[in-house]
């Protein structure tokens, strides 16, 4: 029993030891990649209003892990002038609601001199765009919670550019697979090479970005979406117009985003409003947070927000959300 019991140990021992080694290569090339990940918790609270039904109104505490997520992702290059190139993310809830390893971006593509194709599931060009002018991102005040084109796409094939001074594009296209995609967040549907498309272009400096990018049949959407970005000093300004309709002439949506931040020393104080108006049903939505944020140390910091998201429908009720956290963010 006894060399039974140290056996055992041994082999503990030797996974501990193997799981704390980095990934290695063979003489055939590497096998592995890197391993990274975030883990973001709040504590938030949560207050709904809603006109047309008082009874569903709550105020209640939540512990919300805002799209945590572990991933692999690597390159192998296949020579001087051609790689190849992976990812496998998957969303962690460390709050323990839900399941976990819900589907994020995950890939494998090409990328050399001609730029970059892959294929599988992804973000949109569209949503890409937006570069950091969402200054919420995964939070209760992220754009997404009022604004389409937020996608990440099944099925999804895109190809980038490469820089050409500081310009750059990408087009990506979305077979629909006949009816596979129904209620998929995709949506695409038919049985064309692309049922669904999105292309952006970018223009960028270390002062100025621009982006414009366009979305037809995408989330059931043909949407339009301008995006700016302005640094000066410690300030950054972010600012976004968009326009998008569907085929049942449900949603024609026009709306404006504003974002602001200025940053001192460690700590980064935050602003960013937005207004969306549908022309098809006279609703409206509103979104405002501020937040403050303090960086701890590389990787890790701590954080503040108030949100207020407002949905106004055709006669006039509001569902109002308000939600105060802070929280905390490591990267790895």
């Amino acid at each position: 029993m006894k060399k039974i019991g140290l056996f055992f140990v041994q082999l503990g021992l030797l996974c501990v030891a193997g799981m704390s080694l980095p990934l290695v290569a063979t003489a055939d090339g590497p096998i592995g990649g890197d391993i990274y990940g975030r883990i973001n918790l709040s504590l938030d609270h949560v207050d709904s209003e809603n006109d047309a039904a008082p009874l569903d109104e709550f105020g209640e505490w939540q512990l919300n892990s805002n799209a945590s997520r572990i991933g692999l992702k690597g390159e192998v290059e296949l020579n001087p002038r051609l790689s190849a190139i992976y990812q496998l993310e998957w969303q962690v809830n460390v709050d323990g609601d839900g399941s976990d390893l819900g589907a994020r971006n995950r890939f494998l593509g090409l990328t050399g001199d001609f730029g970059t194709i892959l294929g599988g599931k992804h973000d949109t060009p569209t949503k890409l765009a937006q570069n950091k002018i969402d200054l919420f991102n995964d939070l209760v005040g992220d754009i997404r919670s009022t604004f389409e084109g937020e996608n990440r796409a099944n099925d999804i094939v895109m190809y980038s550019s490469p820089e050409v001074g500081a310009f750059s594009a990408s087009l990506a296209f979305i077979p629909g697979e006949e009816d596979g995609d129904q209620g998929a967040p995709d949506a695409a549907t038919g049985d064309g090479l692309a049922d669904g498309v999105s292309l952006a272009a970018h223009y960028g400096s270390e002062a100025i970005y621009f982006a414009l990018a366009i979305d037809r049949d995408v989330d059931g959407q043909d949407l339009e979406r301008l995006v700016g970005e302005f640094k000066f000093a410690d300030f950054t300004l972010g600012t976004m117009l968009q326009h998008n309709e569907n085929d049942a002439g449900t949603v024609d949506e026009k709306g404006v985003l504003v974002s602001g931040s200025y940053m001192l020393g460690s700590n980064v104080f935050k602003v960013q409003a937005g207004k969306l108006d549908n022309d098809a049903t006279g609703g409206d939505e509103e979104t405002l947070s501020l937040g403050y944020d303090r960086k701890l140390a590389t990787g890790t910091r701590a954080f503040t927000y108030l949100t207020r998201n407002t949905d106004t429908d055709a006669l006039g009720n509001d569902q109002v959300d308000t939600v105060f956290g802070a929280g905390l963010e490591h990267r790895f």
